[in-house]
């Protein structure tokens, strides 16, 4: 299997801490994004790539009070948005769009190695969204 430069998982993982570090704990594990805050509750549980089968990384997974208290504080904050003036969300949407655009490439090949899409459908699905 050939895989193009940069876009072995080592290079994508180490891509991803530097544009999001505050979503990694300090044993280099991705975080869950909760009530605003990083975290890593419930059990880890390996996730492997269908690539290659490699190991990727340890995945927060969550019990069933930490997703219903997740599911809470996000209800809370869709509540909470909805009273943000339109101007401000414009530019808040703006701005993660501009994120989006700028890391395209990296959530594709993320796509790729952590649920084995073709790259085109995964720059596909990242542009949709």
């Amino acid at each position: 299997m050939r895989i193009a430069e940069k876009a072995d998982w080592p290079s994508l993982l180490t891509r991803t801490r530097q544009a999001v570090p505050e979503a990694f704990g300090a044993d280099g594990h991705p975080l869950n994004l909760i009530d605003r805050a990083w975290s890593s509750p419930g059990r880890p549980r390996l996730a492997t790539s269908p690539v290659d089968g490699r190991e990727l990384s340890a995945l927060p997974m969550l019990g069933l009070d930490d997703a219903t208290a997740a599911v809470r504080a996000a209800k809370r904050e869709a509540s909470e948005w909805a009273r943000v003036p339109l101007d401000v969300r414009q530019v808040r949407v703006n701005a993660c769009l501009a994120a989006l655009r700028t890391h395209r490439d990296l959530l594709a090949l993320l796509l790729v190695w952590e649920i084995g899409k073709p790259l085109k459908q995964a720059q596909t699905d990242v542009d949709r969204c």
